[in-house]
């Protein structure tokens, strides 16, 4: 009977001494699992951004779906708006091809001008767009009699994308050869 209730005393010896120990570091563990919840927690503004870019995409597709049914103007505002709201956005560069072209569209040869030259400017690497802003910026140019321009693009063509040797010639076969 001794060692039963020795036991028992013990256990419950072993339970306070429990108590105690959960007592004294459940407020430290508290913060710690506080600490490791707080960096899974989206900042405050998440919802907003969220919202935003679903706004800048449904933007896009109007603004896009206004030019392929030809409805220039109101492409040109949609792009010119994504631009508006956020200038160092990713939406940036495709808006500034896409109001280019709407003006090309329209014979704004100017103002085409002035969006190629920036999409040409800050396109970050060679794809399909920047192809076409070089072949209607030389087109411009072309129509527009400015030789020096063209051989300047022309240049900045082959300087920058110096591997697209192809492109380039493509590019330069419709020039003459004195503004090469």
């Amino acid at each position: 009977m001794k060692t039963k209730r020795g036991m028992t005393f013990i256990s419950w010896i072993v339970i306070a001494i429990l108590c105690v120990a959960f007592i004294m570091f459940a407020p430290v563990m508290v913060n710690k699992v506080y600490e490791l919840t707080k960096r899974f927690e989206l900042p405050d503004n998440a919802e907003q951004n969220l919202l935003q870019h679903q706004q800048d995409q449904e933007q896009k597709s109007n603004a896009k779906k206004a030019f392929e049914a030809g409805q220039y103007n109101e492409a040109t505002q949609g792009y010119q708006q994504l631009i508006d709201r956020d200038s160092n956005g990713k939406e940036v560069q495709t808006s500034l091809f896409e109001i280019a072209k709407s003006f090309y569209e329209t014979d704004k040869k100017d103002k085409s001008m002035m969006y190629y030259r920036l999409y040409v400017d800050t396109s970050p690497g060679y794809n399909f767009k920047v192809k076409i802003a070089y072949q209607d910026l030389l087109s411009i140019y072309k129509e527009k009699g400015m030789g020096t321009e063209t051989t300047a693009l022309l240049n900045k063509f082959k300087e920058t994308y110096p591997e697209r040797e192809f492109e380039f010639n493509e590019l330069s076969k419709n020039i003459p050869g004195d503004a090469k």
